[in-house]
């Protein structure tokens, strides 16, 4: 278990396999939930290799067409129950069914689901719970990571911030 961000363990990944996704002109799509605490400890290794390896499947198996990541979050006491759905046009392939990424899934407690409409597109589901450290509401993702008092935060101002430090 270790402490991490969801918003830059995913940005990891999408950096990583964005060169493939360029090359193929297939894009990546992420759609993050605002109301997901911004640190968890749990199991930041597994997630990183299970989404990782999704989004290269995925890949691997579009011809033409989007991956789009969602995560939406339901927070109560000190935990968050983490909801992700990767849906692409293509087929899941059956390594993802019942290879690795199955498996380290149901070593933290959790289940993959895929499904399959008639080869055009696929969605992948998964659930997981991590602890909340950090729970900062943030108005405005892009700069969740800069120290700053933002007396009022109208457009305006947000744009102005946006083109001095994003």
């Amino acid at each position: 278990m270790e402490e991490y961000s969801l918003d830059k363990l995913i940005e990891s990944i999408v950096d990583e396999v964005n060169p493939s996704a360029r090359a193929k002109m297939v894009p990546i799509i992420m759609d993050i939930d605002d109301n997901i605490p911004t640190l968890l400890c749990g199991e930041a290794n597994v997630l990183r290799y299970v989404l990782k390896d999704l989004i290269l499947d995925a890949l691997n198996n579009i011809e033409v067409g989007y991956i789009k990541l969602l995560v939406e979050g339901d927070t109560y006491a000190s935990k968050v129950k983490l909801f992700f759905k990767l849906k692409y046009t293509g087929k899941a392939s059956d390594y993802i069914k019942k290879g690795e990424v199955a498996s380290a899934l149901e070593n933290v407690g959790s289940s993959l689901m895929v499904n399959n409409d008639n080869n055009q597109y696929s969605e992948v589901h998964f659930q997981l719970e991590q602890d909340v450290i950090k729970d900062k509401k943030v108005v405005n993702r892009e700069l969740a990571n800069i120290d700053l008092l933002i007396i009022d935060d109208n457009e305006i101002n947000i744009n102005i911030i946006k083109i001095f430090f994003t």
